[in-house]
């Protein structure tokens, strides 16, 4: 799988961006950065370079249990999102590793194994069969067995949130249209219409306009928009 200089730095922005530490230019404030789309993008981007597979190993084994496995779905069968099915089914077993919050049982038809063994970075990391990752190799992706590096990959948490809306009102809600709404607002939603914001977070219009009544109601959005 190739990727040019630019997308890896477009996504290592993003990634830097929601809490990565790894030295690219952080994504623009005003630009929202959908965590599904993220999730689905991290899928591909594990092969492009081991530094960047390393950074989204940890943030996955950190933030993966803030997914939404019905907007994944949704994603993947109704928008033909790109994503690889292997590496798929080896997040979805690392997330019930670490948390078992989510029923992600609904994701597991559009996981599969790798036909062939992959490395995960065949031209700068190589790996003896003794020194396997279990959890890749069950997908058949052959990989160093995970060592712990989030203090050296991940930026501190109390930061990150402050920088990163997306990730802060998931972990404030459990509704996920209401805290992907108030992220948008508060990166670039000054002015847009709610069929715009509805395309842009995979979000239902009608679950979309719920929220906009009541935050109009009660003031959510004149609030967020006065944020600087």
């Amino acid at each position: 799988m190739e990727f040019s200089k630019k997308e890896i730095e477009e996504f290592g922005a993003k990634l830097s961006a929601l809490g990565g530490r790894l030295g690219f230019e952080k994504a623009p404030k005003d630009q929202y950065i959908d965590l599904e789309e993220f999730f689905l993008d991290s899928t591909r981007f594990v092969f492009a370079e081991e530094r960047l597979a390393r950074c989204i190993e940890n943030w996955i084994r950190t933030y993966g249990f803030l997914i939404s496995p019905s907007k994944i779905k949704r994603l993947i069968v109704n928008e033909k999102y790109p994503y690889d099915q292997a590496v798929l089914g080896v997040f979805l077993k690392i997330i019930a590793l670490n948390s078992k919050q989510l029923n992600l049982k609904s994701l597991q038809i559009f996981c599969k194994k790798k036909k062939t063994l992959t490395y995960r970075s065949p031209s700068k990391v190589k790996v003896s069969e003794k020194n396997f990752d279990p959890v890749w190799l069950i997908f058949n992706i052959a990989t160093h067995h995970f060592v712990d590096e989030t203090q050296k990959n991940l930026l501190n948490f109390e930061f990150t949130l402050k920088q990163s809306p997306e990730l802060k009102f998931r972990i404030e809600s459990d509704d996920v249209t209401s805290s992907d709404y108030k992220a948008y607002l508060l990166r670039e939603g000054k002015g847009k219409s709610l069929n715009h914001i509805s395309k842009k977070i995979h979000a239902h219009y009608s679950n979309l306009h719920k929220f906009f009544v009541r935050f109009e109601k009660f003031g959510v959005i004149e609030r967020l928009n006065q944020l600087p």
